[in-house]
């Protein structure tokens, strides 16, 4: 009787794992190092964007009188294939001089304009509203 386990052995199919023994320490260390870097930024970007989220949870609800004074927009991607990603921003100046910038959606900042007053609504870092106080020498003015 003839022994084949040698010869099986070496006509074996090589799987996934002996690919990986066989490549060599350097091609390793290198896309090692890209895995974690990738898996270390969405991890990063998923606690901020919690604990962000948890932060404004636990903020109490704050209506103030106030004045709009400033928008901005902050524009990021379009090159390539990517698409455009677009925040807007309105500054507030809250009664007793402090300010505060919001991220608000584009409903919002378009009905918003400076030099409005009224009273914004927030919770921690998230816009809840704007309600506009109109007076009869405004409503003349337009």
């Amino acid at each position: 009787m003839v022994n084949y386990r040698g010869l099986h052995a070496y006509f074996r199919e090589p799987g996934f794992w002996d690919f990986f023994n066989e490549t060599p320490l350097g091609f390793k260390l290198f896309f090692g190092a890209i895995f974690i870097f990738i898996f270390g930024s969405i991890l990063i970007a998923i606690v901020t964007g919690l604990s962000r989220w948890l932060s404004n949870n636990r903020a109490p609800q704050i209506s103030e009188v106030c004045k709009v004074i400033g928008k901005r927009d902050e524009v990021s991607g379009g090159s390539g294939n990517s698409s455009i990603r677009q925040q807007h921003y309105v500054a507030f100046e809250l009664r007793d001089g402090s300010r505060v910038e919001l991220q608000v959606k584009p409903e919002e900042y378009g009905l918003i304009a400076e030099g409005d007053q009224g009273t914004v609504s927030y919770q921690g870092t998230r816009f809840l509203a704007f309600n506009r106080e109109m007076n009869f020498t405004q409503h003349l003015n337009m």
